[in-house]
C-alpha cells in the first residue's frame, strides 16, 4: 500500500460500531513520598497506599443553541445534525448546534452560592474502579503497564478479583465494563491521587493506548 493510498485510507477510515474500542493500556511511572512513620510489614506493598491513580471519562455532547435546549447526549451519526440541506438538495447551511464536553467521572457537583460553582466530585476513599496504587513507602519510580480489554470478564468478588486489590488495583477494574461502554468521541483522563498529611503521588509518566475496530 503506497503512502498516499494509506493516507487516504486512515482519513476516510471510521469506527465500525457506537462502541469500537477493544482495548486501553495505560502505562504509569511514578512512586510515593518513599518513606513512613515506621517500618511496617506492607512497605514495599500495595496494602495500605494512600497514593493511587484513578480514571476519569469525558463525553462530547451537543446543544442547539437555537432553541436554547438543555444539553442532550449527541446520538449516533451526529455530523449530519451540523448541517440542514435545502429543499433542492443542492447547498448545505451550518445549524446552530454547539459541542461541549462534560465530566461523566468523576462528577461535577454544583456549590451553593451567589452564583453558585462548581467542582469535581471526588472520592475520597479507594475506589473499586481505582487504577493503580503505587507502592507504599517505595523511594524509586516504578513502571505499571495496566491493560483493560473489552472481553475481561472477571468477577469482582472472586479470588482474581482480590489479586487485582494486592497488585494495587481496584476490584471492578477487570470486568471490562468501562471499556465496552466508551463511545465515539469519548475522553479519557487519568487523576493522580494522594491522601493525608505526608502522602505524595510523584509522577514521572502517564501514557494512554487506545485500540479500537475500524
Amino acid at each position: 500500500m503506497t503512502t498516499d493510498i494509506l493516507s487516504k485510507w486512515k482519513a476516510q477510515s471510521l469506527p465500525r460500531s457506537y462502541n469500537p474500542c477493544r482495548k486501553v493500556v495505560f502505562t504509569i511511572k511514578s512512586r510515593d513520598q518513599g518513606w513512613g512513620s515506621e517500618r511496617r510489614p506492607h512497605q514495599g506493598l500495595y496494602e495500605h497506599a494512600w497514593s493511587w491513580f484513578d480514571v476519569g471519562l469525558e463525553r462530547l455532547e451537543a446543544i442547539d443553541m437555537g432553541k436554547c435546549t438543555p444539553e442532550i447526549p449527541i446520538p449516533r451519526g451526529f455530523m449530519d445534525q451540523f448541517y440542514l440541506e435545502s429543499a433542492q438538495g443542492s447547498t448545505k447551511t451550518p445549524t446552530s448546534i454547539a459541542c461541549d464536553i462534560r465530566s461523566v467521572n468523576p462528577a461535577v457537583i454544583k456549590v451553593p452560592g451567589d452564583p453558585p460553582a462548581y467542582k469535581y466530585d471526588h472520592p475520597g476513599e479507594l475506589g473499586e474502579y481505582r487504577l493503580q496504587s503505587n507502592q507504599t513507602a517505595h523511594p524509586r519510580v516504578k513502571e505499571h503497564i495496566i491493560t483493560w480489554a473489552s472481553d475481561d470478564s472477571t468477577d469482582p468478588n472472586s479470588p482474581e478479583g482480590a489479586r487485582l486489590e494486592r497488585v494495587g488495583r481496584g476490584r471492578c477494574t477487570g470486568n471490562g465494563d468501562f471499556v465496552r461502554n466508551l463511545e465515539v468521541g469519548d475522553i479519557i483522563t487519568v487523576w493522580a491521587r494522594a491522601r493525608f498529611p505526608g502522602w505524595r503521588n510523584v509522577v514521572r509518566e502517564v501514557k494512554i493506548d487506545l485500540y479500537w475496530a475500524v
